[in-house]
């Protein structure tokens, strides 16, 4: 892989717009919250002792995302330290499977520019797995 994505978005199954906040605070600095129905906005500093501008970014958590009750967050400009959508599936699942062991996580295996072949990673206590999310 060249460079990271330019955003990222991941989906999870069995975690509230809430706990997917605690999980983003335990990685960024929280700087404005906004809250609708459905949808959690976040405005996020990479870098939790910084002020810098530069770290700023945006977070959207839409709490009706896909049919099956998953949630997704939407990272509009990646400036995490996950190059890709799996890299950031991956620690989420993590945290998350020590929560609940039903909860999964999928993302999908393509990235930008032509890349996305449709297909979709899914993390479960099972494993991880490549499936196709129609």
């Amino acid at each position: 892989m060249n460079e990271p994505f330019p955003d990222l978005e991941i989906y999870l199954k069995g975690v509230s717009p809430e706990m997917a906040l605690v999980w983003l605070q335990t990685h960024f600095k929280l700087l404005d919250l906004n809250k609708d129905k459905n949808s959690h906005y976040c405005s996020l500093n990479s870098d939790q002792n910084s002020s810098s501008d530069q770290s700023n970014m945006e977070c959207l958590i839409n709490a009706k995302a896909a049919k099956g009750g998953f949630i997704s967050l939407w990272f509009k400009q990646n400036k995490t330290q996950w190059p890709t959508d799996k890299d950031c599936a991956e620690v989420a699942f993590d945290y998350f499977i020590e929560q609940d062991d039903q909860i999964e996580v999928r993302c999908s295996t393509g990235g930008w520019e032509g890349q996305d072949d449709g297909g979709w990673f899914r993390f479960t206590k099972e494993g991880q797995h490549q499936v196709n999310w129609l």
